[in-house]
């Protein structure tokens, strides 16, 4: 999951570097009057744009996917080492000064 989502924020970086670059491209168009130009690049933005649209919304559901993953593990090996051995009949019978182990 890790090395997915390391090559889809690069991508996703890629993709905003070509966005932030039409608006001198816009300018050479316009300056040129050049009307399929245009037309070319406005398509050629709107298909940027809704990519990066959608790999922001990859990028924020494989970190959610990470999170669950990641909190899951470090709670089952919480637990595992909390109930191993004798840990909690400790707690919960010997110690006294301890409410709700």
């Amino acid at each position: 999951m890790f090395g997915t989502l390391l090559g889809v924020t690069l991508v996703e970086q890629l993709i905003i570097y070509q966005v932030g670059v039409i608006p001198s491209k816009f300018y050479e168009v316009l300056a040129g009057k050049d009307l399929e130009g245009f037309k070319k690049l406005l398509f050629f933005a709107g298909v940027l744009i809704i990519l990066n649209s959608t790999l922001k919304s990859l990028d924020q559901y494989i970190c959610s996917l990470m999170y669950v993953s990641w909190r899951r593990s470090l709670t089952e090996w919480l637990h595992t080492a909390y109930f191993q051995g004798r840990v909690y009949y400790t707690l919960n019978v010997l110690r006294e000064d301890l409410d709700n182990p």
